[in-house]
C-alpha cells in the first residue's frame, strides 16, 4: 500500500473569512491536519489541494506538497469529489505507484494521528474497499419525521417512531473527518462509499466539524484546555526529573482519595498538581487517575517511577495498568519482563490474569503463546479454587502452546544427580510397537544414558525382544524381560513393578517418552517429600487430559481422576508393594478388570500422600491409531461390570482384613470403597440401559 493525503481548502469561504487557516491557539487550522497527517507515518505524501495563494503559503510552511486547484473547481457550489479527482489525476501523472489515499477535511482540526492509524489498521482488517469515520447517532434515524411536500410523515415507518432505542439497530452518521478509498475505484466512479465499506467511529469531541463561529469557539476552548492539561502534566514530570520527591504524603493526598473514589479523575490531577513535591503514593495515584482518564502515554512514566523505585511497594493496579501500556505498544519482551516481576512480587491477581489472557489467547505467535502459559497456571488454580469454569478459549491457546513444546522436548544431554537417578526407573509394557520403542528407548538413551529403564515385552511376534536384547547390549540400566505369552497390559503393569528394585516408577507406553529435564525436578519433589504417588498434568491430541498446571495435594477421593491416561503417573514402588500381596491373590485375569494403576492410585493415597504435579512428565510422540494393537476388553455389558463391581469390593475387603494399620487407614479404605461403590452403581445403571433400553426407566 503507497497512499497519499489529500486535503482539499479553497478560499472563498463565507461562513467564517479564511476560515481553513483561522487562527486556533496559536496555529492557523489547517496546520492540525498537515500535522497530524504527516506525524502519523501513514502517508508517502501530504498533498493539500487549493486556489488560494495565502492558504497555499501555510500549507507549503508546515511541509505539505500543493496542487494548485483550477476556479472552476472552487466555486461555492464546487464539488469536493471534483476537487479530489483532480489532485489525484495529477498526483497519478507524477508517480503512478500510488494505490490509497485519504481525504482529510481541514475543518477537523481536533482528529488527531492516533485516529489515522487506526481508521487504517480497520480498513486493512476489514480487507474494505472504502471506510469513512463516523458518529454513533444519539437519535435513531428511525425516530426522525420528515416533510415531503408539506406532509410530515416518519422517515422509515410508524411502528419504528413506538420502539424502544435499544431495539433499533445502531445508526452512525459520517463527520467528515476521515475518508480511505482506493484511487483506482474512485477514478472510476468518483464514489467515498464503494462496497464493501467499513466505518472507524470517533468520539463527538473529537468529530466537531468548523462550521461556524460557534463550532470555532468550541475548538479553541477544547484546546486552550487541552494545552492546561499539558502544561500541568509537564509540571508534574519535572517534578520528578528534578527529585522533588516527598518521603510522606501531603495533606492533600486523603482530599485527592476522596474525589478519586467519586470518580472524578480531572479534578485529582488538578488537586495534586498544586504540590511542589510528590510522595510515593502520590505519584502513583496520578499514573492511574491518568490511564482512568486514558492518557496512557502520561500515566506511562509515573506508573514506571513507581515499579522501579520500589515494585513491592507499588499496587496490583499500578502493575496492570502498566502493563496494559506496554502490551499497547507490543513490546513483547517487556510485556514478558512485567509478568515474571508481578509473579516475583506476589502483585499478581484475578484482573492482570484474565488481561493477559485476553491479548493473547487469538495469537498464533508461539511467543505470545508462551506469555499465556506463564500466567495459565494462576488463572486455572484461582478458578479451580472458587469453582469457575475456564473459558475454552483460554485453555485450547493453553493446550496449543504446550503442544508446541513437544518438538523441543529430549534434544540435549542432561546431567542428573546420582542419588536422583538411583531413585527412579521408567517402565515401559510393550506389544507389538518395536520400531516405536525403541526410538523411544534411544531418544531417552540420547539424553542421559545412566537413567534406569525397564522394558517388559508381552510376547511380541514382531522382533521387539531381539531389538530389545541389542539395545541393552548398548545402553546400560537398559532391563528387559519378557512374558510367554500375551497377559495383558494390566498383569504386564503388575510384573514391572514387582522386578523394579527403585524407589520410584514412571509409568509410561511405547508412545509417550519420558521428559528427562521435567522428570528430574518431579522426582527431586517426591524424594524431599517422600510423596506416593504424583500425576503430572498431561496433554494428548489436542487437550489437557489430566491433572493441573498447578501443584496441589491429591484427595483420596481422586484416586481414579489422578491416574486417567497412565503414561507419565508415578507410583511409590517401595510403599505399594507393601499391600501388593492383596491384589496377588486374585487370578491375572481380574487385574485387567480392576484397572492396576487404579489400585496402586488408592494404595498409594490411602497409605501414603499424592500430588498433582504442573510438569508434564511424558508428551506424545506418535499416535495410536493403525497400529496393530490387542484391542482392550470393554465393559459395557451389565455382567461384565457386575464382575468388576465383585472383583473391587473383593479387594477392598481383603485389603482391610489383611493390612494391621490404624483405625483411620481402614476408615479411609472403607470410605472409598463407599466412594466407589456410589460409581460404580451409577455404572451399572448406565451399562443396563444402553443394554435393556426398552427397561430403562426402571433403572433410575
Amino acid at each position: 500500500m503507497k497512499a497519499v493525503a489529500i486535503i482539499p481548502a479553497r478560499g472563498g469561504s463565507k461562513g467564517i473569512p479564511n476560515k481553513n487557516i483561522v487562527d486556533i491557539c496559536g496555529l492557523p487550522m489547517i496546520a492540525y491536519t498537515i500535522n497530524t497527517a504527516l506525524n502519523s507515518n501513514i502517508f508517502n505524501q501530504v498533498v493539500v489541494t487549493t486556489d488560494n495563494q495565502d492558504i497555499k503559503n501555510v500549507a507549503l510552511s508546515y511541509g505539505a506538497y500543493v496542487i494548485d486547484r483550477p476556479s472552476h473547481l472552487a466555486q461555492d457550489n464546487s464539488s469536493s469529489l471534483d476537487a479530489v479527482e483532480h489532485a489525484l489525476k495529477y498526483i497519478i501523472e507524477q508517480d503512478n505507484t500510488f494505490t490509497h489515499f485519504a481525504l482529510l477535511q481541514p475543518t477537523s482540526p481536533l482528529r488527531n494521528e492516533q485516529h489515522i492509524i487506526e481508521a487504517f489498521d480497520v480498513y486493512r482488517s476489514k480487507n474494505a474497499n472504502s471506510l469513512v469515520s463516523v458518529n454513533l447517532s444519539t437519535i435513531p434515524p428511525q425516530k426522525t419525521l420528515v416533510e415531503i411536500n408539506g406532509q410530515i410523515t416518519p422517515l422509515t415507518n410508524l411502528n419504528d417512531l413506538t420502539q424502544n432505542r435499544q431495539n433499533l439497530p445502531k445508526s452512525y452518521h459520517p463527520n467528515g473527518a476521515i475518508y480511505i478509498s482506493k484511487i483506482d475505484d474512485f477514478l472510476k466512479d468518483k464514489n467515498l462509499f464503494s462496497d464493501p465499506l467499513s466505518i472507524y467511529t470517533m468520539d463527538e469531541q473529537s468529530s466537531i466539524d468548523v462550521d461556524n463561529f460557534d463550532d470555532l469557539e468550541k475548538v479553541k476552548n477544547i484546546f486552550a484546555n487541552l494545552k492546561n492539561k499539558e502544561d500541568i502534566f509537564t509540571n508534574l514530570i519535572s517534578l520528578i526529573n528534578k527529585s522533588l520527591i516527598s518521603k510522606t504524603n501531603s495533606q492533600v493526598y486523603e482530599k485527592a482519595l476522596e474525589i478519586y473514589k467519586t470518580e472524578d479523575f480531572v479534578k485529582v490531577i488538578d488537586v495534586l498538581s498544586k504540590l511542589d513535591k510528590l510522595s510515593f503514593d502520590e505519584i502513583s495515584l496520578i499514573g492511574v487517575v491518568y490511564f482512568k482518564l486514558q492518557e496512557f502515554e502520561k500515566s506511562k512514566p509515573f506508573l514506571e517511577y513507581c515499579i522501579n523505585k520500589d515494585p513491592k511497594k507499588s499496587s496490583k493496579q499500578s502493575w496492570l495498568y502498566y502493563f496494559n501500556i506496554i502490551a499497547s505498544q507490543n513490546d513483547l519482551e517487556k510485556c514478558k519482563d512485567i509478568i515474571n516481576q508481578v509473579i516475583k512480587y506476589n502483585k499478581i491477581d484475578i484482573r492482570f490474569a484474565k488481561t493477559v489472557l485476553n491479548l493473547f489467547y487469538e495469537s498464533d505467535n508461539l511467543e505470545e503463546l508462551s506469555i499465556i502459559n506463564t500466567i495459565y497456571p494462576f488463572y486455572e488454580e484461582y478458578c479451580f479454587n472458587n469453582a469457575i469454569k475456564i473459558p475454552q478459549k483460554f485453555s485450547k491457546a493453553h493446550v496449543e502452546y504446550q503442544i508446541s513444546l513437544n518438538a523441543t522436548y529430549n534434544k540435549t544431554k542432561i546431567d542428573i544427580s546420582d542419588d536422583v537417578l538411583e531413585n527412579f526407573e521408567i517402565c515401559i509394557p510393550t506389544y507389538q510397537r518395536k520400531d516405536i520403542l525403541i526410538s523411544t528407548l534411544k531418544e531417552i538413551k540420547e539424553v542421559n544414558e545412566k537413567i534406569h529403564i525397564r522394558v517388559l515385552d508381552n510376547a511380541s511376534t514382531d522382533g521387539s525382544f531381539e531389538e530389545l536384547e541389542k539395545l541393552a547390549q548398548q545402553y546400560p540400566n537398559l532391563h528387559i524381560s519378557k512374558n510367554e505369552k500375551n497377559m495383558g497390559y494390566a498383569y504386564s503393569i503388575i510384573k514391572l513393578l514387582e522386578e523394579s528394585t527403585k524407589k520410584y516408577i514412571i509409568l509410561t507406553s511405547n508412545e509417550e517418552p519420558v521428559i528427562i529435564d521435567n522428570i528430574s525436578h518431579i522426582i527431586k519433589d517426591c524424594i524431599s517429600q517422600d510423596i506416593g504417588i504424583v500425576s503430572p498434568v498431561f496433554f494428548k491430541f489436542g487437550r489437557q487430559c489430566r491433572g493441573y498446571n498447578f501443584n496441589r495435594d491429591i484427595p483420596l477421593n481422586d484416586f481414579g481422576r489422578c491416574c486417567a491416561d497412565f503414561p507419565g503417573i508415578i507410583i511409590n514402588a517401595h510403599l505399594v508393594k507393601k499391600y501388593l500381596h492383596t491384589l496377588k491373590e486374585y487370578n491375572y485375569k481380574a487385574y485387567d478388570e480392576m484397572y492396576p494403576v487404579v489400585f496402586l492410585s488408592i494404595i498409594a493415597l490411602v497409605f501414603g500422600t499424592g500430588k498433582y504435579h504442573r510438569l508434564p512428565s511424558v508428551y506424545v510422540k506418535y499416535r495410536e491409531e493403525n497400529q496393530n494393537v490387542k484391542s482392550k476388553p470393554t465393559y459395557n455389558l451389565p455382567d461384565a461390570r457386575w464382575a468388576q463391581t465383585r472383583t473391587w469390593m473383593s479387594v477392598f475387603d481383603d485389603l482391610q482384613k489383611n493390612t494391621l494399620t490404624s483405625k483411620n487407614k481402614i476408615n479411609e479404605i472403607e470410605n472409598t470403597k463407599t466412594f466407589m461403590m456410589k460409581n460404580i452403581i451409577n455404572i451399572l445403571k448406565n451399562a443396563a440401559r444402553r443394554e435393556f433400553p426398552q427397561y430403562k426407566e426402571y433403572f433410575i
